[in-house]
């Protein structure tokens, strides 16, 4: 049975031998649907077709062209087959107008067409190449599926079942043997040679024949490979009813026989023809026999006289009395092989057949045996009874002239056989040598021998034939040869790629830029809070330290029991370390700070304690001034926490309140300079934006210009080229479609025709001599060829204008974003210093009312100071009512800001401050929230603000701060926790202000990434998209030539100084 292995194996032989006899037939069609296209071609350009029309016409024939050729030569490379030859030939010389390569491919050697069956198939000697047909039929009817593209050439009828070539008599039993070979796997001809015969009409013809089994379409077909043989052979069959049914020309011609005539024999009994046949049939080996047959000259002339009745009844009853009539039968004698099949028909294959008596008539009764001794069939001895009749009254007198002339017959019989034999040999030997010769000098190396070959030689040429248009046959030299890319492509791409680069560093620049000022504005936004960071911890202090004193107070005045002070000063006393750790935490932020060292080394008077009330001036830079005032804080803390009192009489009391206008001034100072700065700034980094913006707008509006300007420069030089083809006259065109509609035709009417297309190089001048005249007539006749210039081309323009306005878009979408940060950064500077200032300003108005109530304990302050306290807090109130109106008409998004901080602001103002504040101050300050600064905090952060601002405006409206009408319960407590409040506020603004800026940053550089990443994409294609289709559009149109009548290209010297011309120009 089959295996899968073998079945794989011989596919792909199989189907590398079907491939090339497909692409045969596929490049025979390509080639003729070329010369359709060439002809439809010169029809479009006799119609006055636009010029864009025709070169995108001209461009699609001649990749048309190009493709088909390199299929073709791809095809050569592989298996050099003369088929594949003269395809290239023809697509060089009719297709191409290129006589030099034609001239080449023709004077390469090449093998004949059969070599594939060999090369691909590796067979034995036996099955020889030439003459090699295959078929493909489907294994279980034997109806034909394919043939090969020579079958029909081979064999004439267009048979539709393999059974119509196998001889009569067998043709019985094939698909008998079908069927057997399907079960067992076993056949003669199964992936090996066997020599065989077919049927082709009447005749029986040799063959080698090779069978194998593939599988297509998930079926089993069967392909037969076979290789027709020259040599005639003389065959006869014998069916299986022992009647003769077939039989081959060579037996025919052995017996004098017209093939018109050969139905005489057909269905006679092989008993009349071989007497004895039954017995000299069991005999396999070479034998003498004896041969009976009418002499059919007399025959023909007994059908003749009988005339009309000769046609009434068929010729084995014609022959019935002949057969029986001795003296009407040749004698010939013959050397053959009887090869009996298991299905009952008989081969036999004759070795000659000659006569040896036409008249002499023997009795059917005398009989004489001899044995002869032949040297044939491999020299195999044998002993072959020959029966020869002898009439029994001349047997005595006759016998020695008989013997004589039978063993003169033998002789030359065995002459004739040693001939044949040695003939056979020496064919299989040269036929064996000639295959190794192939398979030892593979196609590859000689493929590599032909291309080494690259050059024209021109003399060798010249020793056969003289040609007289070699010097225009060389214009396709200079085009093969050209480079591919013009000085006007080579400067579009520099300046389209310019272009790009120039938009990458505008890319570049203005991230770089966006980003640089995006982390400087927030940094400064940072330095709008360093009075905050400073002021508000030691401000909250100092209403925490008057709040116990406050409470002291009372309790000395026994306003308040011992109870009542532990109650109230449980509060306070809790919120001691929060300013001095907040004051800590910010030294860091306030003393390092690269901006603010120009600020922290100015010099500034400040007191230090001497004595009671009294201080010594020094000049000390604010660094030093900082730095005392967090140590004098710490021990300020220490006084309360450890001793439990206070003592006014002291170093850090005498330090900070001698020196607070004079520090709390000084900061005011430096928050009016950065927020000036900042507001000034904004203008200048609009300008600076406006400066990158404009001046790469105008640059690109240029190189856009420039790029115009080099594409309409291109498209007018490849313009030229599609004027090259409408330089021909009518006339001439006309001639071209004749010739190319004559292979059209000739390919119609026999497909076998173009693959014998042979180039002749004295008969293609000869045609484009008989052109010449005519080329002279027209050129004295034609006029000025005058077509209107259009060299710009729209899709070249939108696809440049578009470049440009996505160009622009990054510059447009930049600038936008940056008027816009920068018009949300300017209010955000507003609001970021407002909301710092009500932070600095509840505990500074607070604070300082205290002083202005206490000011008989601090001597220090003359009356300047104490004014200058007093302005400090209407300044204050001034701050807190503007922030209040502010926050309450707050646009979010006219802010740097979130929705969600603005939802934040909201409920400040809407919701209860007790269920806002900060950590463990919520449950420290539970029972005080509600009732402290007269409940206000249960409203809202407004309904706060507008308590402290009003009752504070009272309060001076009363006497200035000179004496306390009232002492006051639970109300800094509120204060502070307002305080505390508002720094939450700052804290959360400042970290949505970060998270905008940094989602800012995120949305810049996503769109800077996008438009890096386009001109990356847009140098790619211009690289390899536009670059390639400029070479390649180059290309073509240098081959425009191809679609030029030979006539006008190689008649007309004009014409040929134009293309030259522009040839060099480019």
């Amino acid at each position: 049975m089959l295996t899968n292995n073998s079945i794989q194996l011989n596919n792909i032989l199989i189907d590398s031998l079907i491939s090339v006899e497909t692409q045969s037939i596929q490049y025979s069609e390509q080639l003729i649907h070329c010369c359709q296209k060439k002809v439809d071609f010169h029809q479009i350009c006799l119609s006055n077709r636009r010029k864009s029309d025709i070169q995108k016409q001209a461009n699609e024939i001649v990749e048309l062209f190009e493709n088909t050729i390199f299929q073709i030569e791809d095809s050569y490379k592989k298996y050099p087959l003369i088929r594949y030859q003269r395809c290239l030939s023809f697509g060089y010389a009719e297709l191409c107008n290129d006589i030099l390569l034609a001239i080449r491919i023709m004077n390469q050697s090449s093998f004949p067409d059969e070599f594939i069956y060999n090369k691909i198939l590796t067979l034995n000697s036996d099955f020889l190449s030439y003459k090699s047909i295959y078929l493909i039929t489907n294994l279980e009817n034997q109806n034909v599926i394919k043939v090969s593209s020579n079958f029909h050439e081979k064999i004439k009828d267009n048979i539709q079942n393999i059974m119509e070539i196998v001889p009569k008599g067998i043709q019985e039993h094939h698909q008998e043997m079908v069927q057997q070979f399907i079960k067992t796997g076993k056949s003669n001809f199964f992936q090996k040679a066997t020599q065989t015969i077919y049927q082709d009409n009447l005749i029986i013809k040799p063959m080698i024949l090779m069978n194998d089994v593939i599988i297509q379409d998930n079926s089993f077909h069967a392909i037969s490979i076979g290789t027709l043989l020259d040599e005639e052979q003389i065959i006869l069959i014998i069916n299986d009813k022992s009647k003769v049914s077939s039989f081959s020309q060579g037996f025919l011609d052995q017996i004098s026989l017209e093939f018109k005539d050969s139905p005489q024999i057909l269905g006679v009994d092989i008993e009349l023809i071989i007497p004895q046949f039954t017995n000299i049939s069991q005999i396999s080996q070479p034998q003498y026999i004896e041969i009976k047959l009418p002499n059919f000259c007399l025959l023909q002339t007994q059908q003749v006289f009988n005339g009309k009745e000769s046609h009434k009844q068929s010729h084995p009853f014609i022959h019935k009395d002949i057969w029986q009539d001795i003296s009407r039968l040749n004698t010939f004698i013959s050397l053959c092989i009887i090869e009996k099949s298991a299905y009952n028909y008989y081969k036999i294959r004759f070795s000659y057949i000659k006569c040896i008596n036409k008249t002499i008539i023997f009795p059917n009764s005398m009989r004489t045996q001899q044995k002869l001794s032949i040297n044939c069939f491999e020299e195999v001895e044998e002993q072959v009874n020959i029966a020869v009749p002898y009439d029994q009254i001349d047997q005595e007198c006759n016998f020695g002239q008989k013997q004589d002339m039978l063993n003169t017959v033998r002789y030359e019989q065995t002459l004739t056989l040693i001939k044949y034999d040695d003939t056979k040999t020496d064919g299989n030997k040269k036929i064996v040598q000639s295959t190794q010769k192939y398979e030892e000098n593979s196609i590859d190396r000689d493929m590599n021998q032909i291309a080494k070959s690259s050059t024209f030689n021109n003399g060798k040429i010249k020793q056969n034939y003289e040609m007289k248009f070699y010097q225009k046959y060389s214009l396709f030299e200079k085009i093969r040869h050209k480079n591919n890319l013009v000085q006007t492509e080579k400067m579009l791409i520099v300046v389209l790629t310019l272009h790009q680069l120039l938009f990458f560093l505008q890319i570049l620049l203005t991230f770089i830029d966006c980003i640089n000022l995006l982390n400087f504005n927030l940094n400064e936004l940072e330095l709008l809070k360093i009075k905050y960071d400073l002021f508000q911890p030691v401000e909250t202090f100092i209403v925490t330290r008057y709040t116990i004193i406050n409470y002291n107070n009372q309790f000395a005045a026994k306003q308040l029991t011992k109870p009542q002070l532990d109650f109230y000063l449980k509060f306070p006393n809790s919120n001691l370390n929060l300013g001095f750790d907040d004051v800590y935490q910010n030294q860091e932020a306030i003393l390092n700070k690269l901006e603010l060292q120009s600020f922290l080394s100015e010099v500034y008077e400040i007191y230090i304690y001497v004595k009671t009330d009294i201080g010594e001036l020094y000049n000390i830079t604010m660094r030093q001034a900082l730095s005392i005032l967090i140590n004098y804080q710490y021990t300020f803390k220490a006084a309360y926490v450890y001793d439990g009192r206070t003592v006014t009489d002291s170093p850090y009391i005498f330090y900070s309140y001698r020196n607070l206008l004079t520090l709390y001034n000084s900061f005011d100072l430096l928050n009016k300079n950065l927020y000036s700065q900042a507001i000034l700034r904004i203008s200048d980094d609009f300008e600076k934006e406006l400066f990158l913006f404009y001046p790469f707008l105008i640059q690109f509006i240029l190189i856009f210009g420039i790029e115009l300007y080099y594409d309409l420069k291109n498209n007018k030089i490849l313009g030229k080229f599609v004027y090259l083809i409408l330089y021909s006259h009518s006339v001439l065109i006309l001639q071209e479609i004749r010739k190319l509609t004559c292979y059209i035709d000739y390919y119609i009417n026999n497909p076998e025709k173009l693959f014998k297309y042979k180039f002749n190089i004295e008969e293609k001048e000869k045609e484009l001599q008989d052109t010449q005249q005519l080329n002279q007539e027209i050129i004295q006749q034609k006029k000025q060829l005058i077509i209107r210039k259009s060299y710009f081309k729209k899709w070249h323009i939108i696809t440049l204008l578009l470049q440009l306005f996505f160009i622009i878009t990054f510059g447009i979408i930049k600038l936008n974003l940056t008027s816009t940060y920068l018009t949300k950064y300017e209010k955000t500077c507003q609001f970021t210093l407002e909301i710092s200032h009500l932070g600095t300003n509840i505990p500074t108005i607070y604070a300082m009312r205290e002083v202005l109530y206490y000011r008989w304990r601090y001597p220090f302050y003359k009356e300047k100071e104490l004014s200058e306290i007093l302005q400090q807090i209407q300044d204050c109130l001034e701050q807190v009512h503007n922030v209040t109106n502010d926050i309450s008409q707050l646009r979010i998004n006219d802010y740097l800001l979130s929705d969600s901080f603005g939802q934040y602001l909201q409920e400040l103002y809407q919701t209860s401050l007790c269920e806002l504040l900060p950590g463990d101050l919520k449950e420290r300050s539970e029972q005080l929230c509600q009732t402290t600064l007269g409940g206000s905090l249960r409203k809202g952060l407004y309904s706060a603000l507008v308590y402290i601002y009003t009752s504070i405006q009272n309060e001076m409206q009363i006497n200035y701060f000179l004496n306390k009408t009232e002492n006051t319960v639970n109300e800094l407590e509120g204060v502070f926790m307002v305080s505390q409040i508002i720094k939450q506020i700052n804290s959360k603004m400042w970290l949505d202000i970060v998270n905008q800026t940094e989602y800012l940053q995120q949305n810049i550089s996503i769109i800077s990434f996008i438009y890096i990443i386009v001109v990356i994409i847009n140098l790619i294609a211009i690289f390899i998209l536009i670059n390639n289709k400029l070479q390649r559009q180059y290309y073509l149109s240098k081959r425009y030539l191809y679609l030029v009548p030979q006539a006008i290209l190689f008649g007309n010297d004009q014409f040929e100084r134009l293309a030259k011309g522009l040839l060099q120009m480019n």
